[in-house]
This record gives structure tokens, sequence and C-alpha cells, in this order.
């Protein structure tokens, strides 16, 4: 029998690294069989800062070997391994739909403290989560409003706000302002993690997945437009199809709440989101 589970390594990062910035560092990643056979193995792009994400895939548990490798100085400085760590992702996950592990390393004695930080997920189908699709820039087309059930209340439990201060206020309408004219980038980057940390959404969203990320990016700006909206002059607001269109019945956050309910976000799902977009 085909074990339906999808096994995903989604993230490694390695803490407690040397306070320099001589070093270069990179991982290559192996996965194998429970009976040992090599399943698939990957280098990691080579980075000063010592994160990266990945979407490594497997159905069914298998054991992951992380080997941390650090390069001190430039392109002529050979690769020197700092240490290999392994885990079972039955072991690890032990029935979980998510993991974060924390595995030592102490034969580097540049960083005898040194952890790597693995983020394992699972879910029972997999999708195509390895490609983010282009997202729509249309104003004008709201796909997701065809899975919406008018009148119907959907029992959503949003996050509780936070509380801020007049300067974080200011702070966070500053920042939000600069990334509009980024807004496929930031909303490309914001979806493919949200899918790695949580890949059932891809299956729940169905074909609502083409048009997901202007509906978060209209929420988004709407809760900052909230923030003392008396300040609020953006010159380029006309040209970015923002505030959302009247008539489409989405004029407050609850709305968006609804809207995301009932096309298959879970409340977990909601605070995974806010997580992500805090990161």
């Amino acid at each position: 029998m085909i074990d339906p589970r999808i096994i995903q390594l989604t993230e490694i990062s390695a803490l407690e690294i040397p306070d320099t910035d001589r070093y270069r560092y990179k991982c290559r990643v192996q996965m194998a069989s429970n009976a040992g056979e090599p399943l698939l193995q990957r280098d990691l792009f080579a980075r000063m800062q010592s994160h990266w994400l990945v979407e490594l895939k497997n159905r069914g548990d298998c054991t992951i070997s992380i080997t941390f490798c650090y390069r001190e100085g430039d392109i002529s400085q050979p690769w020197q391994e700092a240490g290999t760590v392994a885990f079972s992702t039955q072991e690890s996950l032990n029935g979980d739909r998510n993991a974060d592990l924390e595995l030592p390393i102490t034969t580097w004695s540049q960083a005898p403290q040194l952890k790597l930080k693995a983020r394992l997920t699972q879910s029972s189908s997999e999708g195509n989560s390895s490609t983010v699709p282009q997202f729509s820039s249309s104003t004008g087309s709201r796909p997701l409003e065809a899975h919406r059930v008018r009148g119907q209340p959907s029992g959503v439990e949003l996050p509780q706000p936070v509380d801020l201060t007049p300067s974080e206020e200011v702070i966070i309408k500053d920042v939000w302002n600069k990334l509009r004219a980024w807004k496929e980038l930031q909303m490309e980057k914001f979806l493919k993690r949200l899918l790695l940390e949580e890949p059932e959404l891809e299956y729940l969203l169905g074909d609502a997945i083409d048009s997901i990320g202007d509906s978060f990016y209209e929420l988004f700006d709407y809760a900052v437009h909230q923030l003392q909206p008396e300040t609020q002059a953006i010159v380029g607001e006309p040209l970015m199809g923002v505030p959302p269109e009247k008539g489409t019945g989405l004029e407050a956050i609850e709305d968006y709440g609804k809207l995301f309910a009932d096309v298959g976000m879970r409340p977990e799902h909601w605070v995974k989101a806010r997580q992500v977009w805090m990161w």
C-alpha cells in the first residue's frame, strides 16, 4: 500500500555560528529510505547568512542527513565540513503535522555551540507546491467570490489584535507604503513560505490559489489603512487598485476572514499566516 503522507523538509538554519563575515556556508542534504536506499541528494546554495528555505519531499517516512559546510575567505579557499546530523522523520514528527528540530554539531572548534535547526511538515496530499503560479494583478476580477456562501457565518476565529503605540503604527505604515511598489514580489514570497509551512492549503484552495495573492494583499492593505487613517495620503494609490473595490461586500476585516474561511482556511492557518508575514 502506498503511503499517502508527504514528508517535506522546508527550512534549515544554523545557530550559534561565528560572529564574523569571514565565512560562507552551505548544506548538503541527503534522503534515504528506512532500508538505507538513497533517495536524493541536494546541495544548497552558498550563503553568508546560514538560513535556507528548502522544498524537498518524500512520500512516506525516511532518514535525512544534513552536512553543514563552511569556507573561510574567498572562492579560492576549499570548503570544509563542520559536521553532519541525521534524523528519522518518523521519530521526529511522531504523528504531529510539524516539527522543529535542533541538532548539535560539536566538531567545529570555531563554533562549539553550533546547532542545525530543521523544520519538517507532513500532509496527506502533495499538490504542486514546488512552484507558485504567477498571481493575477488584475483588480477587476475576483475569482474567490465564486467560493463564498453569502449570508452563512463561517465561525472563523481571527487572531487577537496586538496593541500598538503611535510610534509603532507610523513605522508599520511607512514600511508598508514602501512595500506596495513591490506588491507581486512580496506576495509571491509570502505565499511561497505559507505553502511550505501549510502544504494542505494548496489542496484546500484549489483554483482559488490563482487569485489568493490579491485577496491577501487587499486584506493587509485594508488593515494598515485602519492605523491613523487621518494621516493616510498615498499619491500612487489610485494606480494600485486599492482600497478594495466597492460593491464586493469586503469592507471590513471580518469580511475577509469569512471569505478565506469559505475557501477552506481554518483558524490555525490564520495563525501560521500571521507568523509567516511577521517573519
